[in-house]
Protein backbone atom coordinates (compact mmCIF):
# COMPACT_ATOMS: atom_id res chain seq x y z
CA UNK A 1 0.00 0.00 0.00
CA UNK A 2 1.55 3.15 -0.98
CA UNK A 3 0.98 6.39 1.35
CA UNK A 4 0.54 9.56 -0.04
CA UNK A 5 2.85 11.93 0.91
CA UNK A 6 0.20 13.87 2.60
CA UNK A 7 -0.31 10.76 4.65
CA UNK A 8 3.25 10.28 5.27
CA UNK A 9 3.94 13.69 6.56
CA UNK A 10 0.74 13.37 8.70
CA UNK A 11 1.95 10.15 10.29
CA UNK A 12 5.53 11.25 10.50
CA UNK A 13 4.10 14.15 12.46
CA UNK A 14 2.32 12.13 14.55
CA UNK A 15 5.34 9.87 15.61
CA UNK A 16 7.04 13.03 16.58
CA UNK A 17 4.63 14.56 18.51
CA UNK A 18 4.66 11.39 20.61
CA UNK A 19 7.95 11.09 20.77
CA UNK A 20 8.13 14.75 21.68
CA UNK A 21 5.48 14.13 25.14
CA UNK A 22 7.23 10.82 25.63
CA UNK A 23 10.23 12.87 25.77
CA UNK A 24 8.82 15.76 27.91
CA UNK A 25 7.32 13.20 30.49
CA UNK A 26 10.86 11.63 30.49
CA UNK A 27 12.10 15.06 31.54
CA UNK A 28 9.34 16.05 33.59
CA UNK A 29 9.94 13.28 36.29
CA UNK A 30 13.50 13.57 36.38
CA UNK A 31 12.79 15.50 39.99
CA UNK A 32 11.66 12.52 40.68
CA UNK A 33 7.89 13.23 41.95
CA UNK A 34 5.73 9.77 42.56
CA UNK A 35 2.07 9.73 41.34
CA UNK A 36 -0.69 7.31 42.28
CA UNK A 37 -4.35 7.11 41.10
CA UNK A 38 -6.40 4.20 43.40
CA UNK A 39 -9.91 3.29 42.45
CA UNK A 40 -11.36 2.13 45.26
CA UNK A 41 -15.04 -0.03 44.96
CA UNK A 42 -16.87 -0.13 48.41
CA UNK A 43 -19.44 -2.70 49.55
CA UNK A 44 -22.81 -2.09 47.72
CA UNK A 45 -24.08 1.15 49.55
CA UNK A 46 -20.59 1.60 51.91
CA UNK A 47 -18.96 4.31 49.46
CA UNK A 48 -19.84 7.19 52.01
CA UNK A 49 -17.65 5.09 54.78
CA UNK A 50 -15.29 4.90 52.55
CA UNK A 51 -14.87 8.00 51.21
CA UNK A 52 -15.26 9.44 54.79
CA UNK A 53 -12.29 7.24 56.22
CA UNK A 54 -9.96 8.29 53.38
CA UNK A 55 -10.98 12.21 54.09
CA UNK A 56 -9.62 11.18 57.42
CA UNK A 57 -6.62 9.46 56.14
CA UNK A 58 -6.16 12.48 54.05
CA UNK A 59 -5.42 14.76 56.91
CA UNK A 60 -2.88 12.79 58.47
CA UNK A 61 -1.35 12.20 55.06
CA UNK A 62 -1.23 15.74 53.91
CA UNK A 63 0.93 16.22 57.35
CA UNK A 64 4.01 13.78 56.65
CA UNK A 65 7.14 14.75 54.72
CA UNK A 66 6.85 14.04 51.17
CA UNK A 67 3.28 14.48 50.63
CA UNK A 68 2.44 16.93 47.83
CA UNK A 69 -0.87 16.11 47.03
CA UNK A 70 -3.72 13.77 48.17
CA UNK A 71 -6.74 14.12 46.96
CA UNK A 72 -9.87 12.25 47.60
CA UNK A 73 -12.89 12.26 45.10
CA UNK A 74 -16.23 10.29 45.05
CA UNK A 75 -17.71 9.38 41.82
CA UNK A 76 -21.43 11.22 40.64
CA UNK A 77 -22.56 8.25 39.05
CA UNK A 78 -21.76 5.41 41.74
CA UNK A 79 -21.46 6.90 45.26
CA UNK A 80 -19.73 3.48 46.19
CA UNK A 81 -16.78 4.09 43.66
CA UNK A 82 -13.70 6.38 44.99
CA UNK A 83 -10.58 7.92 43.53
CA UNK A 84 -7.50 8.58 45.86
CA UNK A 85 -4.95 10.86 43.19
CA UNK A 86 -1.74 10.99 45.48
CA UNK A 87 1.67 12.75 44.75
CA UNK A 88 4.93 12.25 46.17
CA UNK A 89 8.51 13.95 46.35
CA UNK A 90 9.48 9.94 45.93
CA UNK A 91 8.44 6.95 46.37
CA UNK A 92 10.24 6.49 49.59
CA UNK A 93 8.33 9.26 50.98
CA UNK A 94 5.23 7.00 50.09
CA UNK A 95 6.26 3.77 51.29
CA UNK A 96 7.17 5.92 54.72
CA UNK A 97 3.56 7.13 54.75
CA UNK A 98 2.71 3.61 54.97
CA UNK A 99 4.51 2.57 57.83
CA UNK A 100 2.32 5.55 59.91
CA UNK A 101 0.31 4.05 62.71
CA UNK A 102 -2.36 6.24 62.63
CA UNK A 103 -2.56 5.43 58.71
CA UNK A 104 -2.41 1.90 59.86
CA UNK A 105 -5.28 1.85 61.72
CA UNK A 106 -7.73 4.18 59.10
CA UNK A 107 -6.33 1.49 56.30
CA UNK A 108 -7.40 -1.64 58.98
CA UNK A 109 -10.84 0.28 58.92
CA UNK A 110 -11.52 0.64 55.24
CA UNK A 111 -10.01 -3.06 54.10
CA UNK A 112 -13.50 -4.72 54.98
CA UNK A 113 -15.47 -1.62 52.98
CA UNK A 114 -13.31 -2.61 49.73
CA UNK A 115 -14.70 -5.32 47.19
CA UNK A 116 -11.90 -4.12 44.59
CA UNK A 117 -8.57 -1.90 44.41
CA UNK A 118 -7.10 -0.77 41.17
CA UNK A 119 -3.63 1.02 41.57
CA UNK A 120 -2.12 3.61 38.17
CA UNK A 121 1.56 4.54 39.04
CA UNK A 122 1.82 8.01 37.37
CA UNK A 123 4.08 10.79 36.40
CA UNK A 124 3.05 13.76 37.54
CA UNK A 125 3.40 16.50 35.10
CA UNK A 126 2.30 19.59 36.86
CA UNK A 127 2.08 20.93 40.24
Amino acid sequence: MKLSSKNLQRQQNNVRNTVEVDMAAANINQHGLHGLEVTMHAQQGKGHILAELMVLASKRVKQLTGCRLYLVQQSSENTDLIFVSEVWDNQESHQVSLTDERIGEIISQARPLIVNMEFTPTIPVSE
